[in-house]
């Protein structure tokens, strides 16, 4: 009797106290715990045998006092809970807990992996010294973010140096700063859809990640917020306009400069990219550090390009641009980057700004639209490596200087439409042999256009006398060419339309000289600025009132 009353007093008093039994039949678990009002506190737990715990535990969203029916939400874990108990593995936390106190995992030795529901619990600003890591130790490898948390707070996985594995949901919204700071063992990153601003530092020092995805959705990322990933060898974009439109917040925001590879999918790396029509800003640092890279093309939609886009693409050798925004910038160089070799001007563009590609040392070529109109001031001045220029019919002016300085240019090709040249445009040009000027009549030109007088200059043969009377023009060695004579055999023949049905079938023949095969009306001798099957037309109608007939064929 005497120890019946003792237990029921001791029960008395624990009950008093305002602690509460709840047994978990399902997981064999026996909870302790407190309330405050509908929300409880766990305690403690022991096996259904009394026994330690061991193993994955999953903390219950609710508990309920034995032998009643009322169900509390479990919004906290007491300090020391699980204290020193190294058979612990695994560790669930549910949505509703709001607080862990201090030292609740201390000592779980074998706790690696660890899930998260609550959205309280994360979302939190923590510091360097009191993050998630403080709670449930350094030892763990494995992080599951639940479905339903959505964002991630300051330092929350501050220094998980052994965190292999992070498990992000697509509820995240936002990753705060230094949010896996230190996180050394991280390897592999997945950024769901719907993250839309990663924060400055995120991923600080994260030296051993390799791979990282970062979605459509992203918008932001802060400043060095993947500084210091020196392992990093693969960026992930699948949406590469989305990607242009991402604010780096600087130089080493962006993780392409230390992966300098880009890929659209685990398999797909981007080397010759197409910005898609519509995108009409490419951000500052868009594709730093992008060493893979080896073409672009630019829409007639981009209206900007932010501060060092492509600093550092150093295999960028080709550029195509459609837009005469980015056509009316100076120095493109610097843009681009001094080492591309090529240019292509598209058929959106209707003027190319002063000093566009000055001192574009290594570009050796540009294709010019017909549909440019005027060549700006020093566009093309000190291109050094530029040996063939085609200006195409439509462009009617060249600016003063416009390829000043060009020491490697041989050929230079002057359409009939061109009616202003400025001065010094072909001056210092020192090795130029061979000029066409297609206009019938000679335009006026001052005397400082050019500075070298020993290249042939080839006019229409109708023309001849015309350059040969004409200040400036008359001072070169003029010989007179013959519209349709693609072979500069100085007949229109048979040949020719050979030479000329060839090219147009995509056979690049040998010995056509495209220049000549733009006849558009016959024997009228005109052009329309493209070579196609109306110049075949033409071809054949200049033989035709030529009476050259098929004998005449080599």
């Amino acid at each position: 009797m005497k120890k019946l009353l003792t237990l029921l007093f001791l029960l008395c008093t624990f009950l008093q106290a305002g602690a509460f039994i709840y047994t978990d039949s399902r997981h064999n678990l026996v909870w302790t715990f407190t309330l405050d009002g509908e929300s409880a506190t766990i305690t403690g737990c022991t096996t259904t045998t009394g026994n330690v715990v061991s193993g994955n535990v999953i903390i219950p969203t609710k508990v309920k006092i034995d032998g009643r029916y009322n169900e509390y939400t479990v919004i906290e874990i007491s300090s020391g809970v699980f204290s020193g108990n190294t058979g612990l593995t695994g560790v669930h936390i549910p949505s509703g807990v709001t607080r862990i106190g201090l030292g609740a995992f201390e000592g779980c030795t074998a706790l690696t992996v660890v899930s998260i529901n609550s959205n309280a619990f994360i979302s939190r600003n923590y510091s360097s010294s009191s993050s998630i890591s403080q709670i449930f130790g350094d030892q763990v490898t494995t992080y599951t973010i639940g479905e339903g948390v959505t964002s991630i707070g300051e330092c929350a996985f501050y220094h998980c140096q052994n965190m292999t594995s992070v498990t992000i949901p697509s509820t995240v919204t936002s990753i705060g700063k230094d949010a896996f700071s230190y996180c050394w063992g991280l390897t592999t990153l997945t950024i769901p859809e719907g993250v839309t601003n990663i924060g400055p530092s995120a991923f600080y020092a994260c030296g051993n990640l390799t791979n990282v995805n970062i979605p459509s959705s992203v918008t932001g990322i802060g400043r060095e917020a993947f500084s210091g990933c020196t392992g990093l060898t693969k960026v992930i974009a699948p949406d590469i306009a989305a990607w242009c439109n991402i604010s780096f917040g600087d130089y080493y925001t962006n993780p392409l400069v230390y992966a300098h590879h880009l890929y659209s999918d685990d398999n797909t790396e981007y080397t010759d990219v197409v910005i898609p029509e519509g995108v009409s800003y490419i951000g500052s640092y868009a594709f730093v550090g992008g060493v893979g890279l080896t073409s672009i093309t630019i829409p007639s939609s981009v209206t900007s390009i932010g501060q060092r886009a492509f600093s550092g693409c150093t295999s960028l050798t080709g550029v195509t641009i459609n837009s005469n925004a980015v056509l009316s910038l100076s120095f493109l160089k610097n843009i681009f980057g001094s080492q591309v070799e090529y240019y292509v001007i598209g058929d959106d563009v209707t003027a190319i700004g002063n000093s566009a590609f000055e001192y574009c040392t290594a570009m050796t070529s540009v294709s010019i639209s017909p549909s440019v109109s005027s060549i700006g001031y020093s566009s093309f001045s000190g291109c050094t490596g530029l040996m063939n220029v085609n200006i195409p019919e439509g462009v009617t002016y060249l600016g003063d200087h416009a390829f000043n300085g060009c020491i490697g240019l041989n050929t230079i090709i002057i359409p009939s439409s061109m009616t202003t040249i400025g001065s010094y445009v072909f001056s210092n040009c020192s090795s130029l042999s061979n000029i066409y000027n297609f206009n019938p009549q000679p335009q006026y030109i001052r005397s400082d256009v050019f500075s070298n007088y020993n290249a042939t200059l080839y006019v229409l043969e109708s023309s001849v006398s015309a350059y040969q009377a004409a200040d400036v023009w008359k001072q070169f060695n003029i010989v007179g060419v013959l519209k349709g004579d693609v072979n500069m055999d100085h007949e229109v023949d048979v040949a020719d339309f050979t030479l000329l049905a060839n090219y147009l079938l995509g056979k690049s023949p040998d010995g056509f000289f495209a220049p000549l095969a733009d006849v558009a009306g016959g024997a009228s001798g005109g052009s329309d600025g493209e070579i196609d099957v109306a110049d075949l037309t033409g071809v054949a109608n200049i033989i035709l009132h030529s009476g050259t007939s098929s004998t005449d064929t080599p």
